[in-house]
């Protein structure tokens, strides 16, 4: 699984308080800065695009919170079964 942005997270999470973006699926998982859109993300197997296009999740990251756009392509058990498949074995995240 392609984790980007796990650096990025980390020094955001010694800060306290913090916001970021994700993008994330299967495949794997892209962290960056609230500056930056969501669409302009990509990785190899990892593609969100506006108008619920794409094979990848949009989330917004804050301690304790996850929000996770919906997506025509995922149902709601979809969407625990991915989280839960992503981050099974990290603990960066918690």
């Amino acid at each position: 699984m392609l984790i980007i942005g796990a650096d990025y997270l980390t020094s955001l999470l010694s800060e306290g308080s913090f916001s970021a973006k994700m993008v994330f699926n299967a495949n794997g998982a892209i962290m960056f800065p609230v500056s930056q859109e969501h669409r302009d993300q990509k990785a190899p197997g990892i593609s969100y695009e506006d108008g619920y296009q794409g094979n990848a999740l949009a989330a917004m990251l804050a301690p304790g919170k996850i929000e996770i756009r919906g997506h025509r392509i995922f149902r709601t058990l979809a969407y625990l079964m991915l989280f839960r498949y992503c981050w099974r074995d990290q603990n960066w995240l918690a």
